[in-house]
């Protein structure tokens, strides 16, 4: 699938949405967004995560969360996304 840049989080409703940016085997870069069945942030995350590793999605990148129109980081959903990305529970 590719490699990831970022993952953006955010409310709509009662429900998360997850976008995800990543950069496709030819270096282009990708949108996606995911519509998780869960309106708790830490489960849509661990599912956003679970389905990417299965499409083989690898990488690094960062987790944030748009509140209003900032960008806030989220380091300890960003360890727990990147470890369930790569494998780890």
């Amino acid at each position: 699938m590719g490699e990831l840049d970022q993952v953006i989080v955010w409310r709509v409703g009662s429900r998360i949405r997850v976008r995800v940016e990543y950069f496709d085997p030819l270096g282009r870069l990708r949108r996606e967004d995911l519509y998780p069945p869960w309106s708790d942030l830490e489960a849509a995350l661990d599912w956003s995560a679970d389905l990417l590793r299965r499409r083989g999605l690898k990488g690094s990148g960062r987790v944030r969360q748009l509140q209003g129109s900032r960008l806030v980081p989220l380091p300890e959903l960003q360890a727990r996304f990147l470890r369930r990305l790569q494998g780890a529970s």
